[in-house]
């Protein structure tokens, strides 16, 4: 019975974020036409505020489609069409990334995104590439989300042996330890909400299920002055 309930519920969520698709794009398309003057010519404070709408409607829709593939992933129903990417390509793609652009535009302070990339050539991944930049905008929201003031957060590469490391480091106030052990679980006991606000927690555990079907490792490590997260791509 319960288990019965369970496969109702997931297909519940699963049609109705897909539904809740269309009409944000409906409601993007109108905004684009809006902002070309389409409907006649707009005032200074009029396209400030449709700005707003924009972005606040990207961020509604990468709230949507991380509920989406949760349950895909959880209901293994998402084949990956891997090929060989570079990672640097990769990381400047969710850096210029409207989506990103939006998370920064929520925050009341100046946040800057730079790449700490070394000159040697890095090797490819075998990835699926929208799967992974799937990741990549998870990771980097939550720095942005977890960090107050005017900062820098840096996204990092590695070549180790085996395995391309992608680091996304921030300046907050890192994890509190007893939150650590529920960070990629799809949901956050109350304790785990109160002291860092995860949530539901849909943006990372989404993460770890794509990085681990990819056959890699994702992780946290705590540093003296903030937080990185990563990820391990097999090379």
């Amino acid at each position: 019975m319960r288990r019965k309930t369970e496969q109702e519920l997931e297909y519940f969520v699963s049609s109705l974020t897909h539904d809740f698709r269309t009409p944000i794009l409906a409601v993007h398309r109108s905004l684009d036409l809006m902002k070309t003057g389409v409907f006649g010519p707009l005032s200074s404070e009029q396209r400030e505020v449709i700005e707003e709408i924009v972005w606040s409607v990207y961020f509604i829709q990468h709230m949507v489609n991380n509920i989406l593939f949760t349950y895909k992933y959880k209901q293994q129903k998402v084949h990956l069409e891997t090929q060989q990417t570079n990672v640097a390509s990769l990381i400047q793609w969710a850096i210029d990334n409207t989506t990103t652009q939006a998370f920064l535009k929520q925050k009341p302070h100046q946040i800057t995104l730079e790449t700490t990339i070394p000159e040697s050539a890095m090797p490819e991944v075998e990835i699926d590439r929208a799967e992974i930049q799937r990741v990549l905008q998870n990771l980097i929201k939550n720095a942005i989300d977890y960090t107050p003031t005017d900062s820098t957060i840096t996204i990092s590469t590695e070549w180790q042996g085996q395995t391309v490391r992608v680091g996304i480091r921030d300046h907050g106030e890192g994890v509190h330890p007893k939150v650590e052990s529920h960070l990629f679980k799809l949901y956050a006991t109350p304790s785990a909400k109160k002291l860092r606000h995860v949530g539901m927690g849909l943006g990372l555990y989404l993460s770890k299920q794509i990085v681990e079907a990819h056959h890699g490792k994702i992780g946290y490590e705590k540093k003296e002055d903030g937080s990185l997260f990563y990820m391990d791509l097999p090379v």
